[in-house]
């Protein structure tokens, strides 16, 4: 993929890998069992091992990948609770106000 940008975690992801690819160069072999795939990939990217087995189920279930954000109720409008006539008296007392400020 020639001229993606990569952003500042992905910069880290690579620089962790080229490290970690070039220890078992100097080490004459793998640093871990060829075996354990996932212990692998977290101790070569400095994740935890939950982490890797999380993400692989997640890719595993679906093509895309899932994120790990809480969803976070949002709170209701303020103007919610108010009657049509009390938004409209509000609207009119700041409409009055820009109009003294002039």
């Amino acid at each position: 993929m020639p001229g993606k940008r990569l952003n500042s975690q992905a910069r880290e992801f690579v620089a962790k890998l080229l490290k970690y690819f070039s220890d078992e160069k100097d080490n004459g072999g793998p640093l871990k069992p060829m075996t354990s795939v996932k212990e692998r990939v977290a101790d070569a990217l400095g994740i935890s091992l939950r982490t890797v087995t999380t993400i692989k189920s997640c890719s595993d279930r679906s093509q895309a990948l899932c994120t790990s954000g809480k969803s976070r109720p949002r709170l209701k409008s303020k103007t919610e609770d108010l009657r049509d006539s009390q938004k409209q008296d509000v609207r009119n007392v700041i409409y009055d106000m820009y109009a003294q400020s002039k």
